[in-house]
């Protein structure tokens, strides 16, 4: 009975390990960027060197058009967006500041369950936008 006791460890270590991942992370990587960003609304925040902004109740969409959709209070603002590689360009139709700090090229750095991270193309502004399900 004993010298089967490592056999079963190993067994259910491999099982653990295999199938522990969380079914949004798996869907996740399953799908491309364009089509994940079509299929959700997203809640935004900014984040830089002097402050971090979190558009509080502000959604954004995104059609297979290009059409951004920047939902704000009981208004919207349009532009376009377009997404090459791994890099997403935004032009928000905006005269508000804080809205208009979105229109940039945003590199993708990462993609976790229910969320997208960028950073700005300009290194220099060290700026950084997450994208949370909403």
């Amino acid at each position: 009975m004993k010298k089967h006791l490592p056999a079963k460890f190993l067994f259910l270590f491999i099982s653990i390990a295999l199938f522990s991942c969380t079914p949004d992370y798996q869907d996740l990587a399953k799908e491309n960027i364009s089509e994940l960003l079509i299929k959700n609304q997203w809640n935004v925040q900014v984040i830089n060197a002097n402050t971090s902004y979190n558009y509080k109740d502000f959604t954004l969409g995104f059609d297979q058009r290009g059409l951004a959709v920047f939902n704000m209070n009981q208004s919207q603002v349009f532009g376009s967006w377009n997404l090459v590689d791994k890099n997403i360009s935004l032009m928000l139709n905006a005269t508000e500041v804080s809205v208009k700090q979105l229109n940039r090229t945003w590199n993708i750095t990462s993609q976790k369950a229910g969320s997208i991270h960028f950073t700005c193309s300009d290194p220099s502004t060290g700026d950084q936008l997450v994208l949370t399900k909403k």
